[in-house]
């Protein structure tokens, strides 16, 4: 196809392409493509219609697409890019219709209407594109929009888009996976899992095209298909039964790795016949195990289909596990709901059962218990043959809990009855009001013995109640007693009236009330209310819901009405007439009274009357003599608490021959008679109203006073299971009821034995401890104990007298507050973990004293274990260790401050070494110079470099030995009365050769009037040559160096400022320290000892001065500043200094010089011989004194260090020689201490020069030497 020429442009003649700048890398491609085989032709010949077009595509960040021409030539941007997918960068410049061919069926009609100039928007459109090699779903929100040209007529069409596929997507299938859920959250079994996924499957083909749910059978192993969707006409994909492998779908894989597994390649599986909603089969599914909450073996597997029309990305991944999550819930809850209904059958099935052995049991109770009533009877009616005082007792109590236990079995035998169905009632028209006071009458004399107030008020019913009188009975008896029971004063009221048509029975009493939570509950079968306060414990908690069951099978009614604390009422309710009763169970004639009323009553009676406080009954006659439970002792004291007045008594009856016997009816009575008065023993029942047994023990152990005391536990509870719930509730013993008596004063006996062999241990135990705590508070170290829980149980006095604290303060964890707070943390950390492990510790702090201040301790503790081998605290001892401390770090401090000596010595010595090879290496060139070439010995420049070095080395040297004198204190000042310019005039004049030498510029600032100072002038020359010699050293070449005074509040201050390389400022605090030197990276040092300093710091303070130094920083150089004291300025200025004397001309002297240095005598020798002198030469002292007495020297240059024997040796030895009394000794040594002259003078030297020798000195000896010589001559002359 050709392309009509384009309308013609303004800029059609302009190649200026900067309207394609930019555009990210699809503006690149557009310059490197050759447009010129487009129909849209070379990018200078585009219309300014379509170069605007394309400069706002390339220029935006939203996904744009220009269409350009008859041939719709695609142009696009980077944001269009992704949507190109595989089709790209062939899309670009190629025509729309061939490059979205796929999606012409849905766009195409509003594509071409744009071409029309009507533009088009369309949102979230479903399209099947070909852009990644297969057809895919997608959804996109776009516009058609038509671009003008420059003739006004649609050139291209302006094309922006948004691929809203996975919002669209994620959309449908969480809706679809939602509306799965809560179709299938419901089901019971996995038929209605099938059907809820059946169901559902129709809208969820697009991304689901088949489902099928297996399950592992637990018998074969296999797989049973429970639901298939989408596979019906693919029946080998989806078979009823299979085994667990891999041979249809990977089963055996998946159960191997427990995660969904892939499936791909499924088309040819399908055989060309569709599957879902395309006519492409799936190509792949997902297999994904279902597993049940808590186990770990499999329930089974889903096999989901994956859409043809769409990739397994990340968000459809997502949507399996959406669906396997679904799944696995739906199938828990079934088999949570199974499991359920399987146990509440199980449960139902051993209800029957025990409902069935109940009334079994019950039944062949009442045979023995008729036997054992009758003859019991007989006997207490027996007037032939009438029972004794202390037997009739025996057998009352006997009969009366006989008559109990028949009460126990009537009540379990009806309940029983009624709970299978069987009960045999038998229904009568009754005068209801006088059954009732029949029946209540039997309570009148408990009431009054329980000193209640009993009403009776029963009303006429004017009509017989059709009731079964033994029911109505219990009903009754029941209803008294059980007000009876929780009712500790006020009164009971009983009556009977009409209430809405119905009769009603009313009990009310002013007990302890029900909690309102206990109220639904009240008629349960076994149901106790726990901690309500009542006569006694005993009941089996059945008693209310038989009268419940009892009034039901009348047709009636029961309802109970209750405020805690303020009573309760139940009411009963009964309907007149017979037509609700069953017709087999009527009898026309008024029922009578049953044969066992009278024995049913008193049996209700007798019980009640044994939950009555006990009577003061005589004790019984107790053995003469020792007792049965501790032969030869004081009788022990008992106390026993049980609810039961029948077991009360006779455990006293029992116990009251042998010991001091006490009774209580519940725990918080028997509680609080320990407390008043604890007694050797303490016998309780387990089940007691108020406090039970396991209750009252807790409080025991819990009593510093009664936490020893021995402990018997009785129970009707029998079993391994609660014996060792007893004794782990704290009881020292345990007995479960029915006991012999035997058996009972046999455990009673050792446990009285053994809690006062207890009490016994504990008094030793206690004075022990005392004994110990005695010793320890006069230990002169601390001592503590914790328990196992790590708290402090125990601290010695020595403690509170030093930290001035309470125990109070200090136990538990309170000790830690003495710590110092710096050690602190480390403290409570080290105690703390050796704790927690077990282990032995040591701990250093420092620990407050009572005044404030803190020395240092040593906190040494040792695990303590108790017979059983547990942990049971720590024992440790606190120690004063201050002064050990102290020392230690003293020592550290000196051994510190020695190793940074030695260190600084080690620096110095490499330093001092580089120092003297410093000017020794032009010394020697000098001199190899002089020999090679013998005429430049008489090169002046040779000679003074030669002098400049000499005299560098004897500065050093110099250094060095006036601070070896003033760490020693033998430096004594040569105070004179000199002038401060003259003084500044020495220093400069000894530092002028290094300053001239770095070529710096030197000022002075000084005073313009004279000022005199009293001080050691060659001193401060000194200290005033060391700063500038530093400036000079630390300037750069051509600095500035000043050197000024003043006067300033009495005192004189010199300084001595330069711009040179600055002082760092962590150096300024330590710059006068012994060997600290600055170190740059300008190499500007120029030697150096780093002793400099430090001797003028020295040397200023021996003036009573102080030197300091500032810098602003590295390169802004230093100021050092002297400051000398007032009294240094107040002597008057000494006569002016005479010239000095020309030297004598001195020679032909007789001159010895020794030294074992060959090269240093020869020098010395040759420098003599040349003034005129005859110089001899030895080099030990053996030839020095055989020289002297050979030649008679005037004078004799003596070196101190001498191989053989000493120089002070020699000139002892000198002075005895024959006509050496009157020369002259000199001592030439390195050695230059005021001691080392006194030293020499004593031996006898007339002078002490030290080495190097300076001539003039040389020569002003010999002058003297001279001078004496021509005095003896003249002497000698005159005589």
């Amino acid at each position: 196809m050709t392309m009509p020429s384009l309308p013609p442009s303004p800029a059609a003649g302009n190649d200026d392409l900067g309207w394609l700048a930019g555009g990210g890398e699809m503006g690149a491609l557009i310059r490197s493509m050759d447009w010129s085989k487009t129909p849209l032709g070379p990018l200078e010949s585009w219309p300014q219609s379509l170069r605007t077009s394309v400069s706002l595509c390339l220029s935006s960040t939203f996904p744009i697409l220009v269409a350009w021409g008859p041939d719709d030539i695609q142009i696009y941007n980077d944001a269009y890019r992704p949507i190109c997918g595989d089709l790209h960068p062939q899309a670009m410049g190629a025509p729309f219709k061939e490059i979205w061919a796929s999606a012409l069926p849905v766009v195409g009609d509003a594509f071409d209407r744009a071409h029309q100039g009507e533009g088009a928007y369309i949102r979230d459109q479903r399209m099947f594109l070909d852009r990644l090699g297969y057809l895919e779903e997608a959804f996109m929100t776009f516009s058609f929009s038509p671009i003008r040209d420059e003739s006004g007529e649609v050139g291209g069409i302006f094309h922006p888009i948004t691929e809203s596929t996975p919002t669209v997507l994620n959309a449908r299938r969480t809706k679809a996976l939602r509306d799965l859920s809560v179709d299938i959250a419901d089901a019971r079994t996995l038929d209605e899992i099938g059907h809820g996924i059946v169901a559902q499957h129709a809208h969820m083909t697009l991304d689901l095209p088949f489902l099928l749910v297996y399950q592992i059978d637990a018998d074969s192993g296999q797989l049973v298909l429970r639901c298939g969707v989408g596979l019906e006409a693919h029946p080998l994909l989806a078979p009823q039964r299979l085994a667990l492998d891999d041979a249809c779908w990977p089963f055996a894989r998946t159960a191997q790795i427990g995660k969904a597994q892939q499936v791909g390649g499924l088309a040819p599986r399908f055989g060309g016949t569709p599957c879902g909603m395309y006519e492409a089969p799936p190509d792949a599914a997902l297999v994904l195990p279902i597993a049940l909450p808590g186990q770990e073996a499999l329930f089974g597997f889903a096999v989901a289909g994956v859409s043809a029309a769409r990739a397994l990305d990340a968000d459809y991944l997502g949507f399996y596990d959406l669906l396997g999550a679904a799944l696995n819930t739906a199938v828990g809850n079934v088999v949570a709901y199974e499991k359920e209904q399987r146990r509440a059958e199980e449960l139902a099935q051993i209800d029957r059962a025990k409902t069935a052995f109940f009334s079994n049991v019950s039944h062949e109770f009442r045979t023995p218990l008729t036997l054992i009533l009758g003859p019991l009877d007989d006997a207490l009616a027996d007037l032939d043959e009438p029972l004794g005082a202390v037997q009739r007792r025996r057998i009352d109590v006997t009969h009366r809990n006989a008559l109990r236990l028949l009460k126990l079995v009537n009540s379990l035998l009806d309940f029983s009855r009624i709970e299978a169905g069987r009960v045999q009632a038998t229904y009568a028209p009754t005068e209801l009001a006088r059954l009732t006071a029949d029946l209540a009458s039997v309570f009148e004399s408990a009431m009054a013995k329980g000193g209640l107030r009993y009403e009776v008020d029963l009303q006429d019913l004017n009509e017989p109640v059709w009731v079964d009188r033994d029911m109505w009975e219990k009903i009754v008896f029941n209803l008294l007693s059980n007000a009876f029971k929780f009712t500790l004063a006020g009164s009971v009221t009983v009556s009977l009236g009409r209430h809405e048509g119905m009769a009603r029975l009313s009990v009310r009493d002013t007990g302890s009330g029900i909690p309102g939570a206990e109220l639904p509950r009240v008629f349960e079968r076994f149901h106790r209310i726990e901690g309500t306060p009542g006569r006694t414990y005993e009941g089996t908690g059945i008693g209310l819901a038989l009268i419940q069951e009892l009034v039901r099978l009348h047709g009636g009614s029961i309802q109970v009405h209750s405020v805690e604390g303020a009573g309760t009422r139940f009411d009963v309710d009964l309907p007149f007439g017979h037509a609700h009763l069953p017709e087999d169970r009527l009898l026309d004639a008024p029922g009578t009274e049953p044969s066992g009323t009278q024995r049913m009553g008193a049996a209700f009676v007798e019980e009640a009357l044994r939950w009555l406080p006990d009577e003061q009954a005589p004790s019984s006659a107790r053995l003469s003599g020792a007792t049965l439970l501790l032969p030869a002792a004081p009788l022990p004291r008992i106390l026993i608490a049980d609810d039961n007045n029948d077991m009360r008594a006779y455990l006293k009856a029992l116990l009251d021959p042998h010991a001091e016997v006490a009774v209580c009816a519940d725990g918080e009575a028997a509680f609080e008679r320990l407390l008043r008065d604890p007694p050797d023993l303490l016998l309780s029942d387990v089940m007691m109203p108020r406090l039970d047994g396991f209750g009252l023990i807790a409080r025991i152990r819990a009593s510093e006073v009664l936490r020893d005391l021995p402990v018997i536990l009785l129970s009707a509870r029998a079993g391994e299971e609660a014996k060792v719930e007893g004794l782990q509730a704290g009881a020292d013993d345990y007995l479960v009821k029915p006991f012999a008596a035997g058996e009972l004063l046999a455990r009673v006996q050792r446990q009285v034995q053994q809690g006062r062999e207890r009490r016994q241990q504990l008094q030793t135990a206690a004075m022990r401890e005392s004994y110990f705590h005695t010793l320890v508070d006069v230990a002169p170290v601390m001592l503590w104990t914790t328990d196992e829980q790590h708290l402090c149980t125990y601290l010695s006095r020595r403690w509170y007298e030093y930290t001035g604290r309470s125990w109070e303060q200090d136990r538990g964890l309170g000790w830690i507050e003495n710590v110092h707070p710096d050690d602190l943390e480390r403290t409570r950390d080290t105690f703390l973990s050796a704790a927690a492990a077990g282990e032995a510790f040591r701990i250093d702090y420092r620990l407050r004293r009572h005044d404030g201040t803190y020395r240092w301790f040593i906190d040494a503790g040792t695990p303590r274990f108790g017979d059983d081998g547990r942990f049971s605290g720590y024992v440790g001892t606190v120690t004063d260790v201050h002064a050990r401390t102290e020392a230690e770090e003293e020592l550290q401090r000196l051994a510190h401050e020695l190793a940074k000596k030695n260190r600084m010595q080690s620096e110095f010595l490499f330093t001092l070494a580089h120092e003297l090879r410093n000017p020794l290496a032009p010394i020697r060139t000098g001199l190899e110079l002089m020999r090679v070439n013998p005429s430049a010995a008489q090169s002046g420049k040779v000679q003074d470099m030669i002098k400049r070095q000499v005299d560098h080395m004897v500065h050093l040297v110099d250094d060095l030995l006036d601070m070896a004198r003033l760490s020693e204190g033998k430096v004594e000042l040569r105070r004179s009365h000199v002038r401060l310019d003259e003084v500044v005039k020495d220093a400069v004049e000894m530092s002028t050769p290094l300053v001239t030498a770095g070529q710096h510029r030197l000022s002075l600032a000084l005073p313009q009037l004279p000022v005199v100072l009293d001080l050691d002038r060659h001193r401060i020359a000194q200290v005033l040559s060391n700063l500038v010699n530093n400036a000079a050293k630390y300037t750069p070449r051509g600095g500035r160096i000043e050197v000024a005074a003043r006067l300033a509040g009495g005192e004189v201050v010199l300084s001595v400022t330069d711009n040179g390389i600055g002082i760092a400022p962590e150096m300024l605090p330590v710059i006068f320290d012994m060997y600290a030197q600055v170190h740059d990276d300008a190499g500007m040092a120029q030697g150096g000892l780093g002793v400099g300093l430090n001797l003028v710091k020295r040397l200023v303070e021996l003036h009573g001065g102080r030197v300091l130094a500032e810098s602003a920083g590295l390169k802004q150089g230093s100021r050092f500043t002297v400051v000398l004291p007032l009294d240094a300025l107040q002597a008057p200025l000494d006569a002016a200094p005479l010239p000095a004397q020309p030297l004598p001309q001195v020679a032909g002297l007789s001159i010895l010089v020794v030294d074992d240095n060959v090269d240093a005598a020869q020098m010395m020798g040759a420098v003599l011989e040349m003034h005129g002198h005859t110089v001899t030469l030895a080099h030990d002292g053996a030839a020095a004194l055989a020289q002297a007495g050979a030649l008679r020297p005037d004078a004799v240059f003596l070196d101190i260090g001498l191989p053989d024997q000493s120089g002070l040796e020699v000139a002892l030895a000198l002075r005895q020689l024959d006509g050496m009394a009157q020369a002259t000794l000199v001592a030439l040594t390195g050695w230059g201490a005021a001691e080392d002259r006194q030293r020499s003078s004593a031996a006898g030297f007339d002078a002490h020069l030290t080495k190097p020798a300076n001539l003039d000195h040389v020569h002003a000896v010999l002058g003297d030497v001279a001078k004496r010589r021509a005095e003896r001559m003249a002497n000698q002359r005159t005589h």
